[in-house]
């Protein structure tokens, strides 16, 4: 949670090393500042107990994009790839709980 909150505060705040790296990715600069918002969006979820599987499948999700995009421009991140596992891993404990803020809106 602590790597995510510093990270999210980093993009948000414009820490030179993440403003270099999202001009290295192309994608703009918007795009640091929506991930540093889901970031921090996912620590306040992990920080609610109903939430916990939904933000840590929020914040899997992210890491997933992560990976990616650093596949994509040759920069492997073994830090993004454990986040993702822990971040799978406690949405699998709570999946119970995710299907349960899931079935309200998919039932009739």
């Amino acid at each position: 949670m602590i790597v995510f909150l510093a990270a999210g505060t980093a993009k948000l705040f414009g820490a030179a090393e993440m403003v270099a790296a999202f001009d290295n990715i192309g994608a703009g600069q918007w795009l640091r500042y929506f991930v540093g918002v889901l970031e921090l969006a996912g620590v306040v979820g992990l920080l609610v107990p109903r939430l916990v599987g939904l933000a840590a499948l929020g914040l899997a999700a992210l890491m997933i994009g992560a990976m990616i995009t650093n596949l994509v421009i040759d920069d492997f991140s073994l830090l993004a790839l454990v986040l993702l596992l822990l971040s799978v891993t406690v949405a699998w404990g709570r999946r119970n709980g995710v299907a349960a803020l899931l079935r309200p809106a998919t039932t009739g």
